[in-house]
């Protein structure tokens, strides 16, 4: 590690009293730490060294704060660590922070990485270049923004976000509410336990109902919280289905009666054999799937008799148009 490294680096056991984690500078990882990080420092100590500065007659850390925890709770009075000499450039010591975990990012991580580096006063353009990609992010400003974007949540925002599997697309809408809205969805999405996908299309609901109706999101969440009910517990995954549904309802009014005609239609096509014809029911996207079972090679000629017949082909003709 050393010798790979542009910043010099030393090789120490420093006493753990001489370390200041007050100083966040360069902490953008998650806060939790890993019950199998816990059980690996117990039995077998700190096998990956803190990375670490020298400030005054201390240190600060680069990176290791959860092992530096982990440490304090076991009674280790020192620590192993490499130190970065004095005076290195702040964005090359946040580089070594980034490199140092050797994992996938979350997405919240990546936005307090891109924070801590803007901090830094590092450049727009070597954010992009070079930290992006160490990042798992592509290299375009855009995308830098989006992230950075993330920062503007409501704390509790953030928080619910980093404990999720979430993408920057559905994170993104949650950015397009004012605060007070961000916190009435939060609420609702951890009555519901919503992840990432389904916060997404609610989200979209919600956006789309109030964008129409000239109203806030918040009163369209409550009118949909009022048909649910209050009563929580082990019903919460039903309960969160009437919700979705009321919204999608209202969202789309016509979708209902036009789902049903289309059933409708669907039960008067005959070809000659078992068939199955579904659709996109959110009426979102086009086209219809037919699906046949073949049991005897005498079947396909009644298939192929029965796309020929003209009611038929009218039904489905039909079926098209009103998707």
């Amino acid at each position: 590690m050393c010798q790979a490294q542009s910043t010099p680096l030393r090789w120490a056991t420093v006493p753990r009293t001489d370390i200041d984690a007050d100083d966040t500078t360069f902490h953008f990882t998650t806060p939790t730490v890993p019950d199998r990080l816990q059980d690996s420092i117990r039995v077998m100590g700190i096998t990956h060294p803190l990375l670490l500065e020298p400030v005054g007659s201390g240190y600060r850390i680069i990176a290791g704060f959860k092992r530096y925890q982990v440490a304090g709770q076991a009674a280790m009075n020192r620590v192993p660590a490499w130190v970065a000499a004095g005076g290195a450039e702040t964005a090359e010591l946040a580089r070594l922070a980034i490199l140092d975990n050797a994992r996938d990012y979350h997405l919240m991580e990546k936005a307090r990485a891109l924070r801590m580096l803007r901090d830094a006063a590092v450049r727009r353009t070597r954010m992009v270049t070079e930290f992006l990609p160490l990042l798992g992010i592509e290299p375009q400003g855009h995308y830098l923004e989006a992230h950075l974007a993330l920062l503007n949540l409501s704390e509790s925002s953030f928080r619910f976000l980093e404990d999720i599997p979430v993408t920057l697309r559905q994170a993104e809408r949650l950015c397009l509410l004012p605060a007070g809205e961000q916190e009435q969805v939060v609420a609702a999405a951890k009555r519901f336990h919503w992840r990432g996908f389904e916060l997404q299309h609610i989200l979209a609901d919600l956006v789309e109902i109030a964008r129409r109706d000239g109203v806030t999101t918040s009163r369209v969440l409550g009118a949909a919280l009022e048909r649910v009910g209050e009563r929580g517990g082990p019903g919460w995954r039903e309960e969160g289905g009437k919700l979705r549904q009321y919204l999608s309802e209202r969202r789309f009014p016509e979708r209902s009666r036009v789902n049903e005609a289309l059933r409708g239609l669907a039960d008067r096509i005959d070809l000659g054999c078992p068939v199955r014809i579904s659709w996109d029911d959110t009426l979102e996207r086009p086209g219809i799937e037919v699906s046949v079972k073949v049991r005897y090679v005498q079947d396909l000629s009644r298939i192929s008799a029965g796309w020929s017949r003209p009611s038929n082909r009218g039904w489905i003709r039909r079926m098209l148009d009103r998707i």
